[in-house]
């Protein structure tokens, strides 16, 4: 959610869609555990190895985005000289 707090609660199509896929892969997970089903084992080592890390970096550049973007419009917008042609 730390993404969406900084973008003052707008979510956009890509951040929509990226929770709507979490949203099914852990509701796949939790069928597939409630199943006992054989793919729960390589579905749980796919989340840990390949999406918890890409999650991670996603979050993380999005963050240094909002924050470096924030910083520079109130720069922009507390220096009188940069606003004067």
């Amino acid at each position: 959610m730390l993404p969406i707090a900084l973008t003052r609660w707008e979510v956009s199509r890509w951040e929509g869609g990226l929770l709507l896929g979490f949203y099914i892969a852990y509701i796949a997970y939790l069928v597939m555990e409630a199943t006992g089903h054989a793919a729960l084992r390589p579905f749980g080592a796919a989340m840990v190895w390949f999406v918890i890390p890409l999650t991670v970096l996603v979050v993380s550049s999005v963050t240094v985005y909002e924050l470096t973007t924030r910083r520079a419009a109130t720069r922009t917008a507390s220096d009188p000289k940069e606003s004067a042609p």
